[in-house]
């Protein structure tokens, strides 16, 4: 294919080949494709994505962060401050709630 281009009396002359078959004695530049289609890889089992222990004391922690968050709210702490306590009671109630609620 070849292309002219002519602006403001500068000429610009490009060539450009395209070619699906390599020259003789080169590679070709894309491998050809694989011969076996490729597959999602299936689920072990349709098992639940937490257990209900999991479940328990994430639900605990969660209640207990969101409670903390309220009261340091409605102390006029300021949002952030409410957030970083509520966070951080979440953590630590977690900690403690999955060494207390057995497995």
């Amino acid at each position: 294919m070849v292309r002219i281009y002519e602006s403001e009396g500068i000429h610009v002359t490009t060539h450009q080949t395209f070619s699906t078959t390599p020259a003789q004695g080169q590679q070709p530049a894309v491998p050809p494709p694989a011969a076996q289609p490729q597959t999602l890889a299936q689920p072990a089992s349709d098992g639940p994505l937490l257990s209900l222990r999991a479940a328990v004391v994430l639900t605990i922690a969660a209640l207990v962060g969101i409670g903390v968050g309220v009261l340091t709210g409605a102390a006029e702490s300021g949002t952030a401050a409410a957030v970083l306590a509520g966070c951080a009671a979440f953590g630590g109630s977690a900690l403690g709630l999955n060494k207390v609620i057995g497995s």
